[in-house]
């Protein structure tokens, strides 16, 4: 794999939501590390060998081990992210081999037919047959195509209709480059949408309303790029959301009668 992908992918916005990062930076940095040799070997690696690769960092690796970050199958190391590029890589490059092959057939035998007119009737069954194949690869490629967008979209089963509705109307306020690459990241960021309202007392309104303000903004439209990241503790000890909040109320239009919800913590 390392042969023909030097390289995988890695979305920052997992990365940031993701629980590793809770850890220290020498785990964090071990990790990487790990990654990195994992996907060299394409994905091929014993725990023995991950041990004697990394005799330095035994502490970090079992915690990483302990986490599951790192997992083990018949004593095989497994990083399922890495396992998903790796089957995605092969199948991709399986559907152009194929159809290049088809194509090659296709070239040759239009360009035997030009040369001789000879067996002609089975010239164009073939290149006939050529076509087809190509096509179906083709479908082939949109419906794989399909399933990787459909493997985006969030599973809300467990949300109630409030909260999908409402991550329904912030999701497109986010750059496209920033939004949830995968199930468990939309589920992440609808998760937050439920708990500022369900713990932290703020209204659908107020999320809605102060969100949208912030992706408007000058400089909240810097910081607010997850709405997973909305709850972390910021330096002055209060969440994101919080401090964000605090800019917004100001600037809000108050009803009439309008008074200051009393169950929110202030700064």
């Amino acid at each position: 794999m390392a042969k023909d992908l030097p390289y995988f992918k890695f979305f920052c916005s997992e990365w940031n939501d993701g629980n590793i990062t809770l850890e220290d930076y020498k785990v964090q940095g071990v990790f990487i590390n790990v990654c990195s040799y994992y996907w060299s070997k394409e994905c091929i690696l014993d725990s023995k060998t991950l041990y004697k690769r990394f005799k330095d960092a035994k502490e970090e690796i079992d915690i990483l081990m302990s986490e599951g970050y790192l997992k083990t199958e018949n004593n095989d190391i497994v990083i399922n992210f890495l396992i998903e590029q790796k089957e995605d890589r092969e199948e991709t490059s399986r559907l152009r081999s194929k159809g290049g092959k088809a194509s090659a057939e296709a070239r040759r035998l239009k360009k035997l037919q030009q040369e001789t007119n000879k067996d002609s009737t089975q010239a164009q069954h073939v290149l006939k047959s050529c076509s087809t194949e190509t096509q179906l690869l083709r479908e082939e490629k949109r419906r794989e195509e399909k399933k990787t967008i459909a493997s985006t979209k969030v599973d809300t089963k467990d949300f109630s209709d409030e909260i999908k509705n409402l991550y329904k109307k912030l999701l497109p306020l986010f750059d496209v480059k920033d939004r949830p690459k995968s199930k468990d990241a939309h589920i992440k960021w609808a998760d937050a949408l439920d708990k500022l309202n369900r713990l932290d007392g703020y209204t659908f309104k107020e999320i809605e309303n102060s969100i949208s303000w912030a992706k408007k903004d000058e400089f909240w439209n810097r910081q607010i790029i997850s709405l997973a990241s909305l709850r972390k503790t910021s330096k002055n000890g209060v969440s994101k959301f919080r401090n964000m909040y605090v800019c917004f109320e100001p600037k809000k239009p108050k009803e009439k009668g309008w008074q200051p919800n009393p169950y929110k913590s202030q700064l």
